[in-house]
């Protein structure tokens, strides 16, 4: 038995195998797996290992394809599970999971476990740390993802578990902030036959909410509109409120996630000090409030001291 190590080059267009869209192709996992097994699996030894490329796939024409955004972390978690790993790791520029972002908070803690759902949550809220699809195929199969960094690797990092020991026994997971935001205000008041034509219209609302954030929610008797900027979508969907509203513009503003797995006491909280918050932190009230997830606009330059109040 040789001593040395074997490495294995592998092109991940010949592995992985996807749709025909080319930024964002979906895998056919069942022939990726399949591939997996037999480049992999079966020529593993002791002392092998393996290099492939992220973010690339092919189609069954053998034409390249992406994997779209955090493809790279994606492609791992797909090796991952068409091998059945133990773990997979995922080495990046930031040290783990953090209860917020903290460029934005400093004092933010690390989660060092967390279990796989509520790290689904909070990246379907939007931390950044986090794309939503990357763990799909690991949380499938239960494999522990592991996320820690490449340039300070000796500070630990953030397990992501089937079940958890060291679980956060906390109500609140995170919080997570989406800056480049800004808010209309329909002024069409609920009942008018205005209000009735925004209505009858949001189907064409429905199909730009696909377009990561759109939200129209009624608060207060008019309809609020929440968009991410700059976007060429945005004046689509206001040409057509346009037609039937005057909006008001409230810029400068971040929209804030509060996710947690039981939202009941923070709403409490919320409720007994509404009427301080919002003179001091909010522009408006929330966006949108469910048992999982609330989500506010506040003014930029309260969004340090509202974080703080929240951990």
């Amino acid at each position: 038995e040789t001593s040395q190590t074997e490495i294995i080059f592998l092109d991940s267009r010949e592995i992985i195998i996807t749709d025909s869209t080319f930024n964002g192709a979906i895998p056919d996992t069942e022939t990726t797996y399949q591939n997996m097994q037999k480049n992999v699996l079966q020529k593993m030894g002791r002392k092998t290992i393996f290099v492939a490329q992220g973010y690339i796939a092919a189609d069954d024409k053998g034409r390249t394809t992406t994997l779209g955004r955090e493809g790279s972390d994606y492609t791992a978690a797909l090796f991952a599970a068409g091998i059945n790993a133990d773990c997979c790791e995922i080495w990046t520029d930031v040290d783990g999971i953090y209860f917020a972002d903290p460029r934005i908070l400093p004092q933010a803690k690390k989660i060092e476990e967390i279990l796989f759902a509520d790290a689904s949550r909070l990246a379907e809220a939007g931390a950044k740390i986090l794309f939503p699809k990357t763990l799909y195929p690991v949380k499938e199969k239960a494999i522990p993802v592991f996320i820690g960094s490449s340039i300070h690797p000796e500070k630990g990092g953030t397990w992501i578990l089937p079940e958890t020991k060291k679980g956060r026994d906390l109500n609140i997971l995170g919080i997570t902030f989406h800056e480049r935001v800004e808010a209309f205000r329909l002024l069409a008041k609920e009942g008018d036959e205005s209000f009735k034509k925004i209505e009858r219209n949001l189907k064409a609302l429905q199909a730009l909410k696909k377009i990561f954030p759109v939200f129209a929610e009624k608060l207060a008797g008019h309809y609020l509109l929440v968009t991410k900027r700059p976007q060429i979508e945005d004046e689509r969907l206001l040409d057509l409120f346009r037609q039937f509203s005057t909006p008001e513009a409230y810029p400068h503003l971040v929209l804030m996630s509060v996710i947690g797995k039981n939202l009941a006491p923070f709403e409490l909280a919320l409720q007994k000090n509404l009427e301080e918050w919002k003179q001091r932190f909010f522009e408006l009230s929330w966006v949108k409030k469910e048992s999982v997830i609330h989500q506010f606009l506040i003014l930029q330059t309260h969004l340090t001291e509202f974080a703080q109040v929240l951990q």
